[in-house]
């Protein structure tokens, strides 16, 4: 039986389940003749202890040597220099979730190496595998000063599979091809003026 965190209920709440060889913290509440029932000890909590002077916790919470290393491309911010217990971090099954000072927010999946990042400048970042968008509706993308889009490899595609594209610049609108330049249409409306 476990102590569960305030606000669990039916198919709520928060739940971490514990695994064999787990160190853990028992109470005893039920009682039987008037004495403790061991035969139904209450998981309090998890145990903490250093073996071999390491403690049992995520690396990213003391900064120890198994910390994740996060990727990042030269125009993005770099992550803080994890401190010593400062972080507050929970890795279950391949999953990092981080709350770093001075106000960082981090889900990684350490496999890859993706991670969902809002820093403490209000940036959001990083991917290293596919970064997919999906709305059923309308999605909108607003940049307040300039948005760049840079393909470092292999080719884009814009592809409208049904209505017009509109493209609209209050100045120019410039097209530069390092080889050819193509256009295919059913038919050419040329309006200048």
């Amino acid at each position: 039986e476990y102590l569960l965190p305030i606000g669990a209920r039916y198919n709520a709440g928060s739940f971490t389940p514990v695994q064999v060889g787990d160190w853990v913290w028992l109470d005893f509440p039920y009682i039987s003749h008037g004495q403790p029932d061991t035969r139904r000890p209450r998981i309090i909590g998890s145990a903490h202890f250093c073996p071999a002077g390491q403690p049992n916790t995520p690396h990213e919470s003391w900064a120890g040597p198994e910390s994740f290393s996060h990727q990042r491309t030269d125009e993005e911010p770099k992550p803080a220099v994890a401190q010593y217990h400062q972080s507050s971090v929970i890795t279950q099954h391949g999953i990092t979730v981080e709350y770093e000072p001075p106000g960082c927010y981090r889900v990684t999946h350490r496999a890859t190496g993706t991670a969902f990042e809002l820093n403490e400048q209000g940036a959001v970042l990083h991917s290293e595998q596919k970064n997919l968008f999906s709305s059923k509706t309308k999605t909108k993308l607003i940049a307040g000063n300039q948005l760049t889009i840079n393909v470092l490899a292999g080719d884009a595609t814009l592809n409208v599979q049904s209505g017009n594209l509109s493209i609209k610049a209050a100045k120019n609108i410039i097209f530069e091809a390092g080889q050819h330049f193509i256009v295919r249409a059913k038919k050419f409306i040329e309006e200048l003026g």
